[in-house]
């Protein structure tokens, strides 16, 4: 029997997608071209074509992978490339553009810092990039409009975004290193960096300026 919430008066059911196998999802939106995309923790996207049977039930009838995020390389803080880290840690998507030529915008980072003291110590807490990805209709073209975020030496990282379409802005929050301020040990006894614990507003029409 499924579980069912109530809050302000609504009754919520979840209504579990079939055909949706996911690993680590950790935020999704619907695209312009009525797919959903969602960020796997690690860095591939998934692209879903999601349908509504007479029923009321959803499936997905067709899936498609983007892993241009996922092969993207990762440093030691010392800005060495590590080889033996794959994947990029992806916490927020924005979904953009139009139907024809779909745009995402992902925040990713180093996608170390859940398992072990060497993961701490080693990685790069200036790993945090805002990448966008767009349809060209034939395949995904990569840009990177922000680079050397701050991502702190444990979960924390950057995050969930939101799009100002009519100023063409892109709305960014950035974790922090410490515990409120107070340094801690399981966050590599780091301090605030620049730009760490804020919400950054990223002018998209500036970048596009930029050669």
């Amino acid at each position: 029997m499924a579980l069912a919430s109530t809050a302000a008066g609504q009754t919520f059911v979840p209504d579990p997608v079939e055909g949706a196998d996911l690993f680590n999802p950790t935020s999704l939106d619907w695209g312009p071209d009525g797919r959903l995309y969602i960020a796997e923790q690690y860095g591939v996207i998934r692209i879903l074509d999601v349908s509504r049977d007479p029923s009321g039930d959803y499936s997905v009838s067709a899936t498609d992978s983007i892993t241009l995020i996922f092969n993207l390389p990762n440093r030691d803080d010392d800005g060495v490339i590590n080889p033996l880290i794959p994947g990029r840690q992806v916490t927020g998507i924005v979904a953009a553009g139009t139907a024809s030529n779909p745009i995402l915008y992902v925040s990713n980072s180093d996608p170390r810092g859940f398992n072990s003291a060497s993961d701490t110590l080693r990685l790069d807490t200036n790993s945090g990039m805002v990448s966008r990805l767009t349809w060209t209709g034939s395949s995904w073209d990569m840009v990177h409009l922000v680079r050397g975020l701050p991502r702190s030496a444990n979960g924390h990282s950057i995050n969930g975004m939101s799009l100002d379409e009519a100023g063409n802005r892109l709305f960014l929050v950035v974790g922090g290193h410490t515990n409120m301020g107070a340094t801690s040990s399981k966050f590599g006894g780091l301090p605030e960096y620049a730009l760490a614990a804020a919400i950054l507003e990223i002018d998209l029409a500036a970048l596009d300026l930029l050669p």
